[in-house]
């Protein structure tokens, strides 16, 4: 658990810093989804909620933001999440099952979150821009766990 923390602290640093700067018109990889969606599928149900709320409220500490809005989103990040493991086969997490529902977490993390803070713009323009681009970007951050660690099995 403290390799967790560690690179919790990492990507934290790097949410904060470096991605605003590789932002594409204020579309931004979500890293911090990418790290909840992994050991959401490694721990046990109820310690993955907890990981996702806990992981969104220190950031929220940490990055400055509105207290509540990471984590109620790394929460439902992490729900999505343990709600889909059944359908990753044989247990592996590295598939394109995984980059399937960074996608989809991450497109909702995005909406949810944008709309927590206030973002007012037309819906379908949301959905698009903070959903789908914010989905797309950020799956291809991840795409390259599935070279890097492969073969990486499910713990239930």
């Amino acid at each position: 658990m403290l390799f967790a923390f560690a690179l919790f602290f990492l990507l934290s640093v790097l949410q904060s810093t470096v991605v605003p700067f590789i932002s594409i018109k204020g579309i931004e990889p979500q890293l911090l989804v990418i790290f909840v969606v992994y050991y959401s599928l490694s721990l046990k149900d109820s310690h993955a909620l907890w990981f996702g709320f806990l992981t969104g409220l220190l950031y929220d500490l940490l990055s400055g933001g509105v207290t509540g809005v990471s984590a109620f989103g790394l929460t439902l990040a992490a729900f999505i999440t343990i709600e889909n493991k059944s359908k990753f086969q044989q247990g592996e997490i590295f598939s394109y099952s995984f980059l399937y529902l960074i996608f989809i977490v991450s497109s909702i993390y995005a909406l949810v979150t944008n709309f927590l803070n206030g973002f007012t713009v037309n819906v379908l323009y949301a959905i698009f821009v903070f959903g789908v681009l914010s989905g797309v970007y950020t799956t291809l951050f991840a795409t390259p766990m599935l070279f890097l660690i492969p073969g990486k099995k499910l713990n239930e």
